[in-house]
Protein backbone atom coordinates (compact mmCIF):
# COMPACT_ATOMS: atom_id res chain seq x y z
CA UNK A 1 0.00 0.00 0.00
CA UNK A 2 1.28 3.68 -1.03
CA UNK A 3 2.18 5.34 1.41
CA UNK A 4 -0.02 8.15 2.74
CA UNK A 5 1.74 11.74 3.26
CA UNK A 6 -0.33 13.79 5.85
CA UNK A 7 0.61 16.66 8.14
CA UNK A 8 -1.88 14.85 10.84
CA UNK A 9 -0.16 12.84 13.52
CA UNK A 10 -1.12 9.39 14.59
CA UNK A 11 -3.22 10.31 17.70
CA UNK A 12 -4.98 13.17 15.48
CA UNK A 13 -5.82 10.49 13.08
CA UNK A 14 -6.75 8.19 15.87
CA UNK A 15 -9.01 10.69 17.37
CA UNK A 16 -10.98 11.60 14.47
CA UNK A 17 -11.97 7.82 14.21
CA UNK A 18 -13.08 7.55 17.67
CA UNK A 19 -14.84 10.79 17.38
CA UNK A 20 -16.59 10.58 14.12
CA UNK A 21 -18.97 7.56 12.62
CA UNK A 22 -17.19 6.99 9.52
CA UNK A 23 -18.53 3.56 8.43
CA UNK A 24 -20.43 4.17 5.21
CA UNK A 25 -17.11 4.09 3.33
CA UNK A 26 -13.71 2.26 4.01
CA UNK A 27 -10.58 4.40 3.50
CA UNK A 28 -6.93 3.92 4.08
CA UNK A 29 -5.74 6.45 6.47
CA UNK A 30 -2.21 7.80 7.40
CA UNK A 31 -0.28 5.11 9.55
CA UNK A 32 -2.04 1.73 8.91
CA UNK A 33 -5.32 2.99 10.06
CA UNK A 34 -8.76 2.88 8.13
CA UNK A 35 -12.10 4.26 9.20
CA UNK A 36 -13.75 1.46 10.22
CA UNK A 37 -16.10 -1.46 9.21
CA UNK A 38 -17.94 0.69 5.82
CA UNK A 39 -18.02 -1.32 2.38
CA UNK A 40 -14.32 -2.08 0.97
CA UNK A 41 -15.09 0.48 -2.48
CA UNK A 42 -11.27 -0.50 -4.02
CA UNK A 43 -12.69 -3.37 -6.53
CA UNK A 44 -15.23 -1.03 -8.06
CA UNK A 45 -13.10 1.78 -8.35
CA UNK A 46 -10.81 -0.59 -10.06
CA UNK A 47 -13.37 -1.47 -12.93
CA UNK A 48 -15.01 2.33 -13.26
CA UNK A 49 -11.27 3.91 -13.16
CA UNK A 50 -9.77 0.52 -15.63
CA UNK A 51 -10.20 3.01 -18.45
CA UNK A 52 -7.34 6.63 -17.99
CA UNK A 53 -8.89 9.80 -16.27
CA UNK A 54 -5.61 11.51 -16.17
CA UNK A 55 -6.09 15.20 -17.28
CA UNK A 56 -9.95 14.59 -17.01
CA UNK A 57 -12.97 16.34 -14.61
CA UNK A 58 -14.81 14.01 -12.51
CA UNK A 59 -17.77 14.80 -10.63
CA UNK A 60 -19.18 12.75 -7.78
CA UNK A 61 -22.96 12.85 -7.20
CA UNK A 62 -23.32 11.66 -3.99
CA UNK A 63 -19.55 11.26 -2.22
CA UNK A 64 -20.60 10.32 1.04
CA UNK A 65 -17.17 9.99 2.71
CA UNK A 66 -15.14 10.80 -0.61
CA UNK A 67 -13.63 7.70 -1.12
CA UNK A 68 -13.97 8.13 -5.15
CA UNK A 69 -12.59 11.27 -5.07
CA UNK A 70 -9.45 10.59 -3.28
CA UNK A 71 -9.46 7.08 -5.81
CA UNK A 72 -9.94 9.69 -8.97
CA UNK A 73 -7.11 11.89 -7.61
CA UNK A 74 -4.73 9.37 -7.25
CA UNK A 75 -5.55 7.97 -10.94
CA UNK A 76 -4.27 11.64 -12.27
CA UNK A 77 -7.47 13.20 -12.65
CA UNK A 78 -7.21 17.15 -13.40
CA UNK A 79 -10.07 18.35 -11.28
CA UNK A 80 -12.36 16.69 -8.80
CA UNK A 81 -15.34 17.26 -7.28
CA UNK A 82 -17.25 15.91 -4.79
CA UNK A 83 -21.27 16.79 -3.91
CA UNK A 84 -23.73 15.50 -1.94
CA UNK A 85 -26.99 17.02 -0.18
CA UNK A 86 -26.03 15.90 3.28
CA UNK A 87 -23.60 18.64 4.85
CA UNK A 88 -22.50 16.16 7.40
CA UNK A 89 -21.09 13.94 4.94
CA UNK A 90 -19.47 16.56 3.73
CA UNK A 91 -17.85 17.63 6.15
CA UNK A 92 -16.75 14.48 6.93
CA UNK A 93 -15.65 13.80 3.55
CA UNK A 94 -13.63 17.34 3.65
CA UNK A 95 -12.17 16.30 7.16
CA UNK A 96 -10.50 12.93 5.78
CA UNK A 97 -9.54 14.28 2.63
CA UNK A 98 -7.47 17.00 5.21
CA UNK A 99 -5.73 14.16 7.26
CA UNK A 100 -4.51 11.90 3.72
CA UNK A 101 -2.98 15.35 2.09
CA UNK A 102 -5.67 15.54 -0.34
CA UNK A 103 -7.50 19.01 0.78
CA UNK A 104 -6.53 21.11 -1.88
CA UNK A 105 -7.17 18.43 -4.94
CA UNK A 106 -10.69 18.23 -4.19
CA UNK A 107 -13.66 20.41 -4.13
CA UNK A 108 -16.50 19.72 -1.90
CA UNK A 109 -19.93 21.18 -2.56
CA UNK A 110 -23.29 20.92 -0.92
CA UNK A 111 -25.87 20.17 -4.06
CA UNK A 112 -29.11 18.20 -3.92
CA UNK A 113 -29.08 16.40 -7.30
CA UNK A 114 -33.19 16.33 -7.46
CA UNK A 115 -33.95 19.71 -6.95
CA UNK A 116 -31.01 21.75 -8.26
CA UNK A 117 -28.77 22.30 -11.97
CA UNK A 118 -25.62 21.67 -12.46
CA UNK A 119 -23.75 24.65 -14.15
CA UNK A 120 -21.04 22.96 -16.34
CA UNK A 121 -19.97 20.09 -17.80
CA UNK A 122 -17.62 17.20 -16.57
CA UNK A 123 -15.61 14.74 -18.70
CA UNK A 124 -16.38 11.95 -16.28
CA UNK A 125 -19.70 11.62 -13.90
CA UNK A 126 -20.26 9.19 -11.33
CA UNK A 127 -23.69 8.34 -9.49
CA UNK A 128 -22.48 5.26 -7.92
CA UNK A 129 -25.14 3.63 -5.53
CA UNK A 130 -27.41 6.88 -5.43
CA UNK A 131 -29.86 6.35 -8.43
CA UNK A 132 -32.10 4.16 -6.74
CA UNK A 133 -32.77 6.90 -3.69
CA UNK A 134 -33.50 9.63 -6.37
CA UNK A 135 -36.98 10.81 -6.18
CA UNK A 136 -36.86 11.57 -10.20
CA UNK A 137 -34.19 8.95 -12.00
CA UNK A 138 -35.55 9.26 -15.35
CA UNK A 139 -35.24 13.46 -15.21
CA UNK A 140 -31.61 13.28 -13.12
CA UNK A 141 -30.52 10.85 -15.71
CA UNK A 142 -31.71 13.43 -18.40
CA UNK A 143 -29.91 16.35 -16.63
CA UNK A 144 -26.22 14.26 -16.29
CA UNK A 145 -26.57 13.37 -19.50
CA UNK A 146 -26.75 16.50 -20.59
CA UNK A 147 -23.56 17.98 -18.77
CA UNK A 148 -21.52 14.52 -18.94
CA UNK A 149 -18.48 14.83 -21.62
CA UNK A 150 -16.89 11.80 -21.79
CA UNK A 151 -18.33 9.18 -19.60
CA UNK A 152 -21.41 8.51 -17.44
CA UNK A 153 -21.13 6.11 -14.58
CA UNK A 154 -23.77 4.46 -12.86
CA UNK A 155 -23.79 2.17 -9.94
CA UNK A 156 -27.18 0.46 -9.73
CA UNK A 157 -29.23 -1.47 -7.40
CA UNK A 158 -30.26 -4.62 -9.28
CA UNK A 159 -33.92 -6.28 -8.69
CA UNK A 160 -31.95 -9.78 -7.10
CA UNK A 161 -31.91 -7.36 -4.27
CA UNK A 162 -32.33 -9.29 -0.76
CA UNK A 163 -35.56 -7.21 -0.01
CA UNK A 164 -37.18 -6.81 -3.82
CA UNK A 165 -36.87 -10.59 -4.01
CA UNK A 166 -38.64 -11.16 -0.56
CA UNK A 167 -41.66 -8.70 -2.12
CA UNK A 168 -41.97 -10.21 -5.05
CA UNK A 169 -41.96 -13.50 -3.57
CA UNK A 170 -44.41 -12.51 -1.19
CA UNK A 171 -46.75 -11.75 -4.54
CA UNK A 172 -46.54 -15.36 -5.58
CA UNK A 173 -43.60 -15.04 -7.81
CA UNK A 174 -41.61 -17.80 -8.56
CA UNK A 175 -37.89 -18.09 -8.96
CA UNK A 176 -38.01 -18.77 -12.26
CA UNK A 177 -40.29 -15.97 -13.24
CA UNK A 178 -38.40 -13.74 -11.27
CA UNK A 179 -34.99 -14.60 -13.19
CA UNK A 180 -36.90 -13.94 -16.46
CA UNK A 181 -37.77 -10.37 -14.79
CA UNK A 182 -33.51 -9.45 -14.73
CA UNK A 183 -33.62 -10.10 -18.65
CA UNK A 184 -36.65 -7.24 -19.58
CA UNK A 185 -36.23 -3.57 -19.18
CA UNK A 186 -38.25 -3.25 -16.08
CA UNK A 187 -37.93 -0.63 -13.22
CA UNK A 188 -39.27 -1.76 -9.96
CA UNK A 189 -40.73 0.74 -7.34
CA UNK A 190 -40.53 0.15 -3.59
CA UNK A 191 -41.37 1.90 -0.77
CA UNK A 192 -38.51 1.68 2.38
CA UNK A 193 -40.96 0.98 4.49
CA UNK A 194 -41.16 2.11 8.37
CA UNK A 195 -38.52 -0.96 9.13
CA UNK A 196 -36.13 0.77 6.60
CA UNK A 197 -37.12 4.09 8.87
CA UNK A 198 -38.26 5.67 5.58
CA UNK A 199 -40.78 6.19 3.55
CA UNK A 200 -38.85 6.82 0.05
CA UNK A 201 -39.39 5.12 -3.40
CA UNK A 202 -36.56 3.19 -3.69
CA UNK A 203 -35.88 2.02 -7.51
CA UNK A 204 -34.61 -1.22 -8.85
CA UNK A 205 -33.25 -1.03 -12.41
CA UNK A 206 -32.61 -4.27 -14.31
CA UNK A 207 -29.91 -3.95 -16.82
CA UNK A 208 -31.61 -4.12 -19.64
CA UNK A 209 -33.50 -1.19 -18.84
CA UNK A 210 -30.35 1.06 -17.87
CA UNK A 211 -29.17 0.13 -21.53
CA UNK A 212 -32.95 0.77 -22.62
CA UNK A 213 -32.84 4.03 -21.59
CA UNK A 214 -29.16 4.92 -22.42
CA UNK A 215 -28.66 3.75 -25.76
CA UNK A 216 -32.30 2.94 -27.06
CA UNK A 217 -34.05 6.23 -26.50
CA UNK A 218 -30.69 8.67 -26.90
CA UNK A 219 -28.59 8.88 -29.67
CA UNK A 220 -25.67 10.20 -27.80
CA UNK A 221 -24.00 7.26 -26.29
CA UNK A 222 -21.64 5.34 -28.54
CA UNK A 223 -21.71 2.11 -26.45
CA UNK A 224 -22.52 0.86 -22.81
CA UNK A 225 -20.42 -1.43 -20.59
CA UNK A 226 -22.28 -3.20 -18.22
CA UNK A 227 -20.18 -4.87 -15.55
CA UNK A 228 -21.02 -6.60 -11.77
CA UNK A 229 -20.10 -4.76 -8.68
CA UNK A 230 -20.76 -5.49 -5.06
CA UNK A 231 -23.55 -7.52 -3.55
CA UNK A 232 -26.51 -6.97 -5.51
CA UNK A 233 -25.03 -4.12 -7.58
CA UNK A 234 -23.98 -3.85 -11.21
CA UNK A 235 -22.29 -1.12 -12.72
CA UNK A 236 -23.06 0.71 -15.97
CA UNK A 237 -20.66 2.98 -18.03
CA UNK A 238 -21.93 4.68 -20.55
CA UNK A 239 -19.54 6.48 -23.21
CA UNK A 240 -20.20 9.60 -24.75
CA UNK A 241 -20.19 10.15 -28.12
CA UNK A 242 -17.41 12.33 -29.41
CA UNK A 243 -17.36 13.60 -33.07
CA UNK A 244 -14.85 16.96 -33.60
CA UNK A 245 -16.71 17.97 -36.83
CA UNK A 246 -19.92 17.62 -37.82
CA UNK A 247 -21.93 18.59 -40.75
CA UNK A 248 -25.75 17.98 -41.06
CA UNK A 249 -27.37 17.67 -44.17
CA UNK A 250 -31.08 18.26 -43.63
CA UNK A 251 -34.29 18.29 -45.58
CA UNK A 252 -38.14 17.12 -46.50
CA UNK A 253 -38.16 13.84 -47.61
CA UNK A 254 -37.50 13.32 -51.43
CA UNK A 255 -35.93 16.91 -51.06
CA UNK A 256 -32.92 15.37 -52.30
CA UNK A 257 -30.50 14.44 -49.59
CA UNK A 258 -29.19 10.96 -50.57
CA UNK A 259 -28.57 12.32 -54.35
CA UNK A 260 -26.46 15.61 -52.64
CA UNK A 261 -24.25 13.27 -50.59
CA UNK A 262 -23.46 11.18 -53.17
CA UNK A 263 -22.81 13.68 -55.20
CA UNK A 264 -20.35 15.37 -52.78
CA UNK A 265 -18.77 11.97 -52.01
CA UNK A 266 -18.10 11.48 -56.35
CA UNK A 267 -16.37 14.74 -56.22
CA UNK A 268 -19.11 16.54 -58.35
CA UNK A 269 -19.95 19.45 -56.11
CA UNK A 270 -16.42 20.68 -55.26
CA UNK A 271 -17.32 24.40 -55.23
CA UNK A 272 -20.54 23.70 -52.36
CA UNK A 273 -18.09 21.21 -50.17
CA UNK A 274 -15.34 23.46 -50.35
CA UNK A 275 -18.00 26.44 -49.17
CA UNK A 276 -19.47 24.21 -46.67
CA UNK A 277 -16.47 22.80 -45.05
CA UNK A 278 -16.35 19.13 -46.81
CA UNK A 279 -12.63 18.17 -48.03
CA UNK A 280 -13.58 14.08 -49.91
CA UNK A 281 -9.83 13.81 -49.17
CA UNK A 282 -10.31 13.52 -45.33
CA UNK A 283 -11.55 10.51 -43.67
CA UNK A 284 -15.28 11.35 -43.29
CA UNK A 285 -18.02 9.17 -42.11
CA UNK A 286 -21.61 9.17 -43.87
CA UNK A 287 -24.12 8.18 -41.74
CA UNK A 288 -27.69 8.74 -40.39
CA UNK A 289 -29.66 8.90 -37.25
CA UNK A 290 -30.46 4.67 -37.67
CA UNK A 291 -27.04 3.57 -38.97
CA UNK A 292 -25.39 5.60 -36.24
CA UNK A 293 -26.14 3.39 -33.73
CA UNK A 294 -24.19 0.44 -35.59
CA UNK A 295 -20.89 2.65 -34.87
CA UNK A 296 -19.59 2.18 -31.38
CA UNK A 297 -16.52 4.06 -31.67
CA UNK A 298 -16.86 6.90 -29.04
CA UNK A 299 -14.46 9.43 -31.36
CA UNK A 300 -15.17 10.69 -34.75
CA UNK A 301 -13.03 12.93 -36.21
CA UNK A 302 -15.41 13.65 -39.46
CA UNK A 303 -19.13 13.05 -39.87
CA UNK A 304 -21.67 13.64 -42.38
CA UNK A 305 -25.27 12.84 -41.30
CA UNK A 306 -27.77 12.48 -43.31
CA UNK A 307 -31.30 13.87 -42.06
CA UNK A 308 -35.01 13.70 -42.32
CA UNK A 309 -36.53 17.37 -41.20
CA UNK A 310 -39.96 15.61 -41.02
CA UNK A 311 -38.65 12.85 -38.74
CA UNK A 312 -40.78 14.89 -35.28
CA UNK A 313 -43.81 15.61 -38.33
CA UNK A 314 -46.99 13.58 -37.21
CA UNK A 315 -44.88 11.48 -34.42
CA UNK A 316 -44.54 11.41 -31.11
CA UNK A 317 -41.32 13.45 -30.92
CA UNK A 318 -42.45 16.19 -32.44
CA UNK A 319 -39.79 18.10 -31.33
CA UNK A 320 -36.35 18.48 -32.44
CA UNK A 321 -35.08 18.86 -29.01
CA UNK A 322 -36.40 15.31 -28.00
CA UNK A 323 -36.06 13.55 -31.04
CA UNK A 324 -33.11 10.86 -30.45
CA UNK A 325 -31.40 11.59 -34.07
CA UNK A 326 -30.93 15.08 -33.17
CA UNK A 327 -28.91 13.99 -29.74
CA UNK A 328 -25.95 14.19 -31.68
CA UNK A 329 -25.98 17.73 -32.10
CA UNK A 330 -24.54 18.27 -28.32
CA UNK A 331 -22.04 15.33 -29.01
CA UNK A 332 -19.94 18.13 -31.57
CA UNK A 333 -17.45 20.31 -31.42
CA UNK A 334 -17.73 21.83 -34.82
CA UNK A 335 -21.12 22.31 -35.93
CA UNK A 336 -22.53 22.71 -39.49
CA UNK A 337 -25.84 22.44 -40.92
CA UNK A 338 -27.08 22.32 -44.72
CA UNK A 339 -30.71 22.67 -44.92
CA UNK A 340 -32.12 21.60 -48.79
CA UNK A 341 -34.53 23.31 -50.49
CA UNK A 342 -36.95 21.70 -52.85
CA UNK A 343 -40.02 23.27 -54.44
CA UNK A 344 -43.35 21.94 -52.95
CA UNK A 345 -44.75 21.38 -57.05
CA UNK A 346 -41.39 18.88 -57.38
CA UNK A 347 -41.64 17.43 -53.75
CA UNK A 348 -45.42 16.24 -54.90
CA UNK A 349 -43.65 14.87 -57.91
CA UNK A 350 -41.18 12.93 -56.60
CA UNK A 351 -42.99 11.57 -54.20
CA UNK A 352 -45.26 9.27 -55.47
CA UNK A 353 -42.06 7.18 -56.72
CA UNK A 354 -40.88 7.10 -53.05
CA UNK A 355 -43.91 5.52 -52.40
CA UNK A 356 -43.89 2.99 -55.10
CA UNK A 357 -40.79 1.01 -54.13
CA UNK A 358 -42.27 0.92 -50.25
CA UNK A 359 -45.10 -1.83 -50.20
CA UNK A 360 -45.14 -1.68 -46.26
CA UNK A 361 -48.51 -0.51 -44.78
CA UNK A 362 -47.17 2.20 -41.72
CA UNK A 363 -44.99 3.61 -44.94
CA UNK A 364 -47.25 3.66 -47.26
CA UNK A 365 -49.47 5.84 -44.45
CA UNK A 366 -46.35 7.85 -43.87
CA UNK A 367 -45.79 8.75 -47.43
CA UNK A 368 -49.60 10.00 -47.44
CA UNK A 369 -49.13 12.18 -44.49
CA UNK A 370 -46.29 13.84 -45.86
CA UNK A 371 -47.97 14.06 -49.04
CA UNK A 372 -51.11 16.33 -47.25
CA UNK A 373 -47.80 18.02 -45.49
CA UNK A 374 -47.06 19.21 -49.33
CA UNK A 375 -50.27 20.07 -50.18
CA UNK A 376 -50.29 22.52 -47.25
CA UNK A 377 -47.70 24.77 -48.05
CA UNK A 378 -48.16 27.08 -45.02
CA UNK A 379 -47.75 24.10 -42.32
CA UNK A 380 -44.56 22.83 -44.81
CA UNK A 381 -43.33 26.40 -43.87
CA UNK A 382 -44.04 26.07 -40.30
CA UNK A 383 -42.58 22.42 -40.12
CA UNK A 384 -39.28 24.50 -41.70
CA UNK A 385 -39.04 27.34 -39.20
CA UNK A 386 -39.34 24.88 -36.71
CA UNK A 387 -36.04 23.19 -37.92
CA UNK A 388 -34.52 26.74 -38.08
CA UNK A 389 -35.37 27.99 -34.90
CA UNK A 390 -33.81 24.82 -33.51
CA UNK A 391 -30.73 25.04 -35.44
CA UNK A 392 -30.33 28.47 -34.45
CA UNK A 393 -31.26 27.57 -30.51
CA UNK A 394 -28.30 25.40 -31.01
CA UNK A 395 -25.92 27.81 -32.77
CA UNK A 396 -24.51 25.58 -35.35
CA UNK A 397 -23.52 27.27 -38.41
CA UNK A 398 -26.12 27.34 -41.06
CA UNK A 399 -25.83 26.69 -44.97
CA UNK A 400 -29.02 26.54 -47.46
CA UNK A 401 -28.59 24.55 -50.88
CA UNK A 402 -31.67 25.03 -53.51
CA UNK A 403 -31.85 20.85 -54.83
CA UNK A 404 -35.10 21.91 -57.19
CA UNK A 405 -32.86 21.14 -59.85
CA UNK A 406 -28.66 21.43 -59.90
CA UNK A 407 -27.96 22.28 -56.55
CA UNK A 408 -26.58 25.80 -55.56
CA UNK A 409 -26.30 27.50 -52.91
CA UNK A 410 -28.58 29.67 -51.50
CA UNK A 411 -28.10 33.00 -48.98
CA UNK A 412 -29.89 33.28 -46.19
CA UNK A 413 -32.03 36.25 -47.23
CA UNK A 414 -32.98 34.19 -50.46
CA UNK A 415 -33.91 31.46 -48.40
CA UNK A 416 -35.97 33.80 -45.95
CA UNK A 417 -37.99 35.13 -48.86
CA UNK A 418 -38.61 31.48 -50.27
CA UNK A 419 -40.34 30.65 -46.67
CA UNK A 420 -42.11 33.67 -46.69
CA UNK A 421 -43.62 33.05 -49.88
CA UNK A 422 -44.96 29.66 -48.85
CA UNK A 423 -46.30 31.44 -45.81
CA UNK A 424 -48.26 33.50 -48.10
CA UNK A 425 -49.55 31.19 -50.78
CA UNK A 426 -53.14 30.22 -50.31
Amino acid sequence: MEMIKTTWTKEQVQEMIDREKLAYQKIDLPYGLSTGQGNDRSITSEKIFADSIKGKSVLDIGCSLGFFCQEAVRQGASRVIGVDADDERLRKAALIADCVGMARNIEFRQLDINTEDLTEQYDIILLLNVLHHIRNPIAVLDKLIAHTKQRLILEVVSPSSPKLKNTLKSMGYSWWTRRKFEKMPLIFVKKGGAAAKTNEEIFHFTAPAVNELLMEHRGCFARLDLLKSFKNHYIAIAWKRQVDNLVIIGGTASSGKTTFIDSIKRGELSEIASQIGINIKDNWTYTDAEDIKSIKKEKIQNVVYHYDILRTFDSTSYRYSIEQGMDIVDCASRRKVVTLWCDPQVLRQRLPSTANNDQRHWRQLRISNVMELYQNEKLLAQQYQKWLDFCQQKGVQLFFVDCTSRPRLMSHSEWDQKIKDLMERV
